[in-house]
């Protein structure tokens, strides 16, 4: 595939989400800046291995300073790998921290992924991990 030119930050890289994100950017030409909590884990390194740059989580405005686009997927309460006091807050403010890097940084094109059809739930009835999808 013909490089473009273009460079998108994949917050959640090694998700199921991100990684597949990764794979199809990295697939049709696209730079991809790889963030994931673990850049040492296995699926961290095999990103890594396929063209993604791998950035620390805590460069978050560096790594989207000069890039075109932003996807972002936070991880929910409960997902593996949090911490067991991971709330709802953190990943609230997690992603209010990557739209703020990426406004900052002047990215153009952003995309926030999180859980389809939430509403059709009230918040009392959902699983522990989507109660922050429902605010």
């Amino acid at each position: 595939m013909e490089p473009t030119g273009k460079t998108v930050v994949v917050v959640g890289a090694t998700g199921p989400q991100g990684r597949a994100v990764t794979r199809h950017l990295l697939g049709s030409g696209w730079e991809v800046r790889a963030l994931t909590r673990d850049p040492e884990g296995a699926p961290a390194k095999e990103l890594a291995s396929a063209g993604a740059r791998m950035e620390d989580v805590a460069s978050l405005l560096a790594a989207a300073n000069g890039a075109y686009g932003m996807f972002s997927v936070q991880p929910t309460v409960g997902s593996p790998g949090t911490a067991p006091d991971f709330s709802a807050e953190d990943e609230v403010r997690w992603g209010i921290n990557v739209a703020e890097a990426a406004r900052a940084a002047g990215v153009e094109h952003f995309v926030f992924t999180s859980v389809a059809g939430v509403e059709r739930h009230g918040s009392e009835v959902l699983p522990r991990n989507l109660v922050s999808k429902w605010a």
